[in-house]
């Protein structure tokens, strides 16, 4: 089935990586007339044998939103069957029409500290029918002059290879280690593994800037049928004035617009700047995330995503999540269990 959302977490290559990581996939498929009309694939794991969790991530995926109440049967006869504790939901970008029907039928909004761990639930999307003009001047008026600047500099973006794989893993742990937080993106082994199943057919790309000859910023693209997702980027800090991460995603968008790309995804900008932005705040007033502001700069529609959702296919393991879930899943003990479910997802 063809679906005009694709989404890398639904191909069997990320279910192959994800493998190494202690997660086993399954698949429902709905058919018609043998032609798939219908679809999710979930990924499972279990956490010292006590806790079994399902993961749709970005699913399901349907031909016709007519077939949202028999996809939302499947999933929780499904849930049964492989005897989850509960399956987590992170629902496609288009899914708002299925969260009736998954509210009436027992899932539950799923607390922001529950894994399977969601780093994306408002982005922000470039629409690249527009022309490359356009595109350029709907960016705010710093960006327009960091990028201005940085060619001036002589900073260079060019197509990364697999020989620059390890060093783009340098750059995203170095931005990492300046931000404070640990690496979301998969080890050495796992990467190399997604780019050989995704970069010979094109759907990942890799954008180094450089100056001189020195790789100063990396940026990993995702694309699938007419959407390309900025997945990762990594900065060594070094060279700031130069603008090399500006560089980076300007290039990045230059080369999915000219390869017939029709949206580009800065796949994550923080939930509380969206809905205040979204509501009319002003983008002259100070920001919640400094990243944040920095996408904002480069244009595009701010979307909030549908939402995050559980469903407990025991019916008194259900009604303790509704009563006390929040409180639960932030207690020390439970936390740790999950975390351990929590530590392998990207």
């Amino acid at each position: 089935m063809s679906h005009a959302e694709p989404y890398p977490e639904q191909t069997s290559s990320w279910a192959s990586v994800k493998r190494d990581q202690g997660w086993e996939a399954t698949r429902i498929c709905l058919r018609q007339g043998g032609h798939i009309i219908g679809g999710a694939q979930i990924l499972e794991k279990k956490a010292r044998g006590l806790i079994k969790v399902g993961y749709l991530n970005r699913g399901p995926l349907v031909s016709d939103d007519a077939l949202l109440p028999r996809m939302v049967d499947e999933l929780k006869a499904f849930a049964s069957l492989r005897g989850y504790t509960y399956l987590a939901v992170s629902l496609p970008y288009s899914g708002q029409n299925a969260v009736p029907w998954l509210e009436r039928s027992g899932f539950r909004r799923r607390p922001s500290d529950m894994p399977p761990a969601v780093w994306v639930r408002s982005t922000l999307i470039l629409d690249l029918r527009k022309e490359p003009d356009q595109l350029f001047a709907e960016m705010s008026s710093t960006m327009r002059k960091h990028v201005r600047r940085s060619a001036r500099a002589g900073v260079v973006v060019r197509e990364g290879q697999t020989a620059d794989l390890e060093e783009f893993c340098r750059l995203v742990l170095a931005l990492c280690e300046r931000r404070g937080v640990p690496s979301n993106m998969p080890g050495g082994s796992s990467l190399r593994k997604l780019w050989d199943a995704f970069a010979p057919g094109g759907n990942m790309k890799l954008f180094m800037a450089e100056r001189a000859g020195r790789p100063l910023c990396g940026l990993m693209v995702l694309a699938f049928g007419r959407w390309a997702r900025a997945w990762r980027i990594g900065w060594t800090g070094d060279e700031e004035k130069v603008y090399p991460s500006q560089a980076a995603y300007w290039a990045a968008i230059q080369w999915c617009q000219q390869n017939g790309f029709h949206h580009f995804d800065l796949l994550g900008v923080d939930e509380r700047d969206a809905t205040e932005l979204l509501q009319g705040r002003s983008r002259d007033l100070p920001f919640h995330c400094s990243i944040t502001q920095f996408k904002v700069g480069l244009g595009g529609n701010l979307r909030l995503l549908p939402g995050e959702f559980c469903y407990f296919p025991n019916r008194a393991l259900g009604w303790v999540f509704n009563a006390v879930g929040d409180r639960l899943a932030s207690h020390p003990w439970p936390r740790r269990l999950l975390n351990r479910l929590a530590q392998s997802n990207t």
